[in-house]
């Protein structure tokens, strides 16, 4: 029968030549009860350690797949012990960064298969992106045979099941920068993926059109205010803003641009906000009546938001959130706090000015270099 040393040198080759110093090398004898601990020691720290490596490896690109002259597939992100399955514009964000990606690595094209649990109905099919969107499949280079494809679905990878194309995008952020602060990519550079490679459907179109003959007067100066006030506990700056800063900078932009008629739509999933300034500007506010909208006092509504809320269909709260984004980008100015809806939103039109109002202890950002809001209005 092998000794325990020599069982260990066969078959661990590395654990046992790290394990010479404690004294492995021993024969038949017994071990102490600190070699065992030292033994223990040792392979939970080269464990961690190739785990570490492989995933740093995986960061930063050195275990991506040759896409080169190939099909990209991706899939969005799932729900599992490590990752969450991610809202829409998360995941509108990732195909921005996909296509980026793509391209600059001579990939044939994309094809997007999005079977997000948060918004795909059976019935209309495993992939809702193909719902609102076309195309499917987004191609760079004229091909005459059908190339290879390559699935964006490993494990021990940047992108696929831990990982989402979104960095591409937007880049590594930390967590009081986010978009549009500090870019990755120019906005030029995202507005013309997105305007050239992801089509609404007609449909979308149409209810946008239908909605602003309906409710926007003509000729008027129409801000568009996307307040984004549930799900905050997660995410920087941690709180929704004060609402007398998005009518502080309502003023602001009327007295620069003087229109002789203005209008505000509002997108937002808090109640409360609609009503506050359904008071505050009478007569001159319009908002999707159908839409996905909650109490900010409403159980769960802090931790969930409404893209996880069970109250709407799954349809409905894809839709809803798009025909918003759709509409702000219609807009002549945005006011946004933090939200990929918005972000999307100066992407589909980027020629519209913004201001973006994050935390309390954060200055405001405005493309036309707006004053900064008092300290207090109180």
């Amino acid at each position: 029968m092998l000794s325990f040393t020599r069982k260990v040198k066969r078959q661990c080759p590395i654990v046992h030549r790290l394990a010479l110093p404690i004294g492995l090398n021993c024969g038949n004898r017994k071990l102490s009860w600190f070699q065992w601990l030292a033994i223990g020691f040792i392979l939970v720290l080269t464990v961690y350690s190739s785990v570490r490596i492989i995933k740093w490896l995986a960061v930063e690109g050195y275990l991506d797949q040759d896409v080169k002259d190939k099909i990209m597939v991706v899939y969005c992100m799932q729900d599992t012990q490590f990752t969450y399955a991610q809202g829409h514009f998360s995941d509108f964000t990732a195909t921005v960064g996909a296509l980026h990606y793509a391209e600059t690595r001579g990939a044939v094209g994309v094809r997007i298969h999005y079977n997000n649990p948060l918004y795909v109905e059976s019935e209309r099919g495993d992939n809702y992106w193909a719902y609102f969107y076309d195309p499917t499949v987004v191609y760079f280079k004229n091909v005459t045979e059908p190339p290879e494809e390559v699935h964006f679905n490993r494990i021990a990878a940047r992108y696929g099941h831990l990982g989402s194309f979104s960095v591409e995008a937007v880049g590594r952020r930390s967590r009081n920068r986010p978009y549009p602060l500090d870019p990755h990519l120019s906005r030029e550079r995202l507005s013309g993926l997105v305007n050239a490679h992801i089509h609404p459907k007609p449909f979308l179109v149409d209810k946008v059109n239908e909605f602003k003959g309906t409710h926007w007067p003509d000729g008027a100066f129409v801000i568009g205010i996307h307040f984004r006030g549930l799900d905050k506990v997660d995410t920087y700056p941690y709180m929704s803003p004060d609402y007398r800063l998005f009518k502080f900078y309502v003023h602001q932009i009327l007295n620069h641009y003087k229109p002789k008629q203005f209008h505000i739509f509002i997108a937002t999933d808090e109640i409360e906000f609609l009503d506050w300034m359904s008071r505050e500007y009478v007569g001159h506010v319009s908002f999707q009546e159908e839409s996905t909208r909650l109490s900010k006092t409403e159980p769960g509504t802090q931790d969930a938001g409404v893209h996880k809320h069970s109250k709407f269909t799954k349809f409905f709260k894809a839709e809803s959130a798009i025909l918003d984004c759709l509409l702000l980008a219609q807009a002549n100015y945005i006011i946004k706090n933090r939200s990929g809806l918005s972000d999307v939103s100066l992407w589909f039109n980027p020629h519209v000015n913004y201001t973006f109002i994050l935390g309390p202890n954060d200055p405001v950002v405005s493309s036309e270099n707006f004053v900064q809001p008092p300290a207090s209005f109180d």
